[in-house]
């Protein structure tokens, strides 16, 4: 019987040392390690991205429990960090390296890994060169300047003002140029297309000073609506100007086609500036300023007037129509008496673009060309810039006349110079005659008159001995209008027949 305890005691031990045996073994452990990094693509272009992913690679038996993954980079962004398959983008203005670091975590161990990204900022599929000289606005070369591609290539320049770039990837790309602590604007263009194993001479590149136009004025229009004016600006370095009203851009216009500009407010006044945009380089600083009042019914008067003459006897002034006839009633020509001006004529049709003064020799007068707006009124204040001067010639005194008595033909052969300038203006050449040592005026009786003014001689066969003969020139036109004649002064000859 004790026998028998003794075994079932026995055998109740076996079985939990085997229990215990058991507990103690450990639990089979599954590993993982980064086999790979991919990134796709491995040269970025700052404004593109990569997709990261990665290979793990699994040692061991066990259950594969959850895996951490964690994506860091130097520099850049990697957006979702803590996923298997992830992507990557540069921060603004990095060009160079960054290294991807991936960390992958199971049952607490660790394993790391690591992977470079190129960022450029155009990839390349070819390589070329670059060359050139820069002067400064006076035509100097500028020493020891940096000078930088947008790919991030860099030269100086040497005394002379040459620099050259090599290995610029192939494509689209601009210069800088870092060390001018002004704003500078050129005429180069801004984009210069590299092709590979080409070199490209960009010739002499000029670096001024980016400057505004100078306003010059402003003209109220009705409608409150204001013409603005500046002064004309090197159309081959600047390309736009920028018209601001109360330091708000209101309008960009090319600098080629205009040096003016309306604009409507609903305000009572205001000040304008500009900027200047260059074909290649920063935009300028503010230029001065000019202040204007909108108004609802004073108008401007016509601009680019001008003037055209016909004869002696008449002028016509003509002027540009302008764009907002529907807010005029016409227009009306005023002559400046002193520092005075009055209308001379009535009321001209607003659809008029020119009027005809009665003129003659000599006639030296100032007028305007006023638009009348709707309500009858009008600019009262008249610019230098609008006024119209007529200036009519004297008939000229025909030059070189000079005369001498032919024995041999018995006559006074006299000759001049025939009038060039405005020769269609004059209807002829008079001489008159005189004989005797002290002739009055009254005493001259015209021998000669041709309305041929590509005459230039006459002989005077009707002569004494013995008595002296005073010629008198002249040069004469005709007025269709009042019939009558206008002469020029006389040139003189006397001739002693012996």
């Amino acid at each position: 019987m004790n026998c028998m305890k003794n075994i079932t005691c026995f055998i109740f031990i076996f079985l939990v040392a085997i229990l215990i045996s058991c507990s103690d073994e450990e639990e089979p452990v599954m590993t993982v390690t980064i086999k790979a990094i991919h990134v796709e693509p491995p040269v970025v272009a700052l404004n593109g991205y990569a997709q990261l992913s990665c290979d793990l690679e699994f040692n061991g038996t066990g259950i594969i429990k959850d895996i951490e993954y964690y994506w860091t980079s130097h520099p850049g962004t990697v957006h979702s960090p803590h996923n298997q398959t992830t992507y990557w983008t540069p921060d603004a203005g990095d060009i160079g390296t960054c290294t991807i670091i991936l960390r992958v975590t199971h049952n607490n161990i660790e394993s790391y890994a690591d992977a470079l990204i190129k960022i450029v900022k155009t990839p390349a599929n070819g390589w070329g060169s670059l060359s050139g000289f820069v002067y400064d606005s006076d035509g100097d070369p500028i020493p020891e300047l940096g000078v930088t591609t947008a790919t991030g290539e860099t030269s100086k320049t040497n005394g002379n003002g040459f620099f050259i770039i090599s290995d610029v990837p192939q494509g689209i790309t601009s210069l800088f140029f870092p060390d001018i602590t002004y704003s500078w604007a050129s005429s180069f263009p801004p984009t210069i297309n590299v092709l590979t194993g080409s070199h490209l001479h960009l010739g002499n590149l000029i670096l001024y000073k980016s400057t505004p136009p100078k306003m010059i004025s402003t003209t109220a229009m009705p409608g409150k609506r204001m013409l603005i004016i500046w002064e004309p600006i090197n159309t081959d370095v600047y390309q736009y100007i920028d018209i601001y009203q109360s330091d708000i851009k209101i309008k960009r216009v090319a600098s080629s086609e205009t040096n003016q500009l309306v604009v409507n407010s609903s305000t009572g006044s205001a000040q304008f500036s500009s900027k200047a945009i260059p074909v290649n380089g920063q935009i300028s600083d503010f230029s001065n300023s000019v202040f204007g009042i909108f108004v609802n019914s004073i108008d401007p008067d016509p601009l680019y007037n001008n003037v055209s003459y016909s004869n002696f006897f008449s002028a016509t002034l003509t002027w540009q129509g302008i764009d907002y006839e529907s807010y005029l009633s016409g227009y009306r020509i005023a002559l400046l008496s002193g520092s005075y001006w009055y209308f001379v004529t009535e009321l001209l049709p607003v659809t008029s673009n020119d009027h005809e003064i009665t003129t003659f020799p000599g006639y030296n007068e100032i007028f305007y060309v006023i638009s009348i707006a709707d309500d009858g009124s009008y600019n009262t204040s008249q610019s230098q810039t609008q006024r119209i001067l007529i200036n009519v010639p004297n008939l000229k005194t025909p030059d070189n006349f000079t005369g001498q008595y032919d024995s041999s033909e018995t006559v006074n052969s006299l000759s001049w110079e025939v009038i060039q300038n405005n020769q269609d203006w004059y209807s002829g050449y008079l001489i008159k005659r005189a004989s005797g040592s002290n002739p009055t005026n009254e005493s001259f009786s015209q021998i000669f008159n041709t309305s041929d003014m590509t005459v230039a001689a006459y002989n005077d066969n009707l002569i004494q001995l013995n008595t002296q003969y005073n010629y008198r020139l002249y040069s004469y036109a005709l007025n269709p209008t009042i019939n009558d004649t206008a002469f020029s002064n006389y040139s003189e000859e006397v001739i002693m027949i012996p």
